[in-house]
């Protein structure tokens, strides 16, 4: 039997300690008995004496600001959206969704949403803080939905509803996509020149001004609050979504720049298509070699060079890559011409 008396109380413990709150503590109980063994969840989290326990992890905000590289926080910023989809996957919603309810822990987790950094360091990302979690109510113990409603109630004003309106809502998914974005944009505002493109990703994660709410935090202080989604109908990206355009945003300029043609195109990988070829001939390989094939393949190099650094803020996946490319304006053909190029490298 797990017993909190058996962990040390330091901050060089293995555990991470958080006092319950006498109001949630059931709710919370109950919730983590349903959270435990499941890939977003820390490997151990555990309630007792008024408390829970939960491997440690660095917050993702200062594991954020910890990155060198644009490349690292690209990488673990768009992790957290991989996180809330496999959440969802999972069949539960957060609603509490912060940056500071994401913690990354070392090492590699199977079926989990891991971040391998470019210095060969892997972390996994996990959520905390289970307070809010939504679950179907087959998985709730007798008398769970009725506490939940409750405890909804009380929240409402920051766009909590009834357990029966998350289960029947198409656009659920946006509540805990909302909460990480606008948690992710306050966390990493400033000057600091590392956090630019997260700003321009989180303007089309979301694609409106979120609400403004005032209340207590849980130290009891009132401020502003601007991380809950009020209305569900809001435009706002889908976890996977999410990942496309954080990746996006961090490619380089020479590709985002690129004024993509929307006439027909059938490339593949091996073989450009008799209007493309038309094209780059008519241009005289003077055009973007992005958007025009280079026939001639003096420019190979170079775009596969930018390519290779695409492919690592993608996660080194081909199939983001194109998603990717495809946020920008790319056609399916251009993806595959460009992955052609790019073959030497896979």
């Amino acid at each position: 039997m797990f017993s909190g008396y058996d962990v040390p109380q330091s901050d060089n413990a293995d555990f991470h300690v958080k006092l319950q709150r006498a109001a949630t503590a059931d709710q919370e109980s109950g919730n983590i008995a349903l959270v435990q063994n499941r890939p977003f969840a820390p490997a151990t989290i555990a309630c007792c004496d008024d408390r829970v326990y939960s491997t440690r992890g660095t917050p993702l905000h200062t594991f954020l600001f910890e990155q060198a590289s644009k490349l690292e926080i690209c990488l673990a910023a768009a992790a957290g959206y991989r996180l809330i989809g496999l959440l969802h996957r999972h069949g539960f919603y957060h609603l509490d969704a912060k940056i500071n309810n994401v913690v990354a822990v070392p090492g590699r987790r199977p079926n989990g949403v891991n971040v391998a950094l470019p210095s060969g360091d892997t972390y996994h990302l996990c959520f905390v803080d289970y307070e809010t979690l939504w679950a179907p109510a087959h998985m709730l113990r007798p008398g769970g939905t009725a506490i939940f409603d409750e405890d909804s109630e009380s929240l409402a004003d920051y766009g909590w509803r009834p357990h029966a309106e998350y289960a029947g809502l198409a656009t659920a998914y946006r509540y805990d996509v909302h909460t990480y974005s606008e948690s992710l944009r306050s966390v990493c505002a400033g000057d600091d020149p590392r956090f630019a493109e997260l700003q321009t990703a989180h303007a089309c994660v979301l694609g409106h001004i979120p609400d403004e709410v005032r209340g207590e935090d849980v130290g009891g202080v009132v401020r502003s609050f601007t991380e809950y989604l009020l209305d569900p109908a809001r435009p706002v990206l889908t976890p996977a979504e999410a990942v496309t355009v954080v990746q996006a945003a961090h490619f380089p300029v020479e590709l985002r720049a690129v004024k993509w043609h929307a006439g027909p195109c059938t490339c593949t990988e091996a073989e450009y298509c008799a209007p493309c070829v038309d094209r780059a001939n008519a241009a005289l390989n003077t055009q973007c070699p992005f958007a025009t094939p280079d026939i001639v393949g003096e420019h190979d190099d170079w775009v596969r060079a930018v390519l290779e650094r695409c492919l690592l803020l993608c996660d080194a996946s081909c199939d983001e890559l194109c998603a990717a490319l495809a946020h920008i304006g790319a056609r399916p053909g251009d993806c595959a011409r460009l992955l052609g190029v790019l073959g030497p490298a896979l």
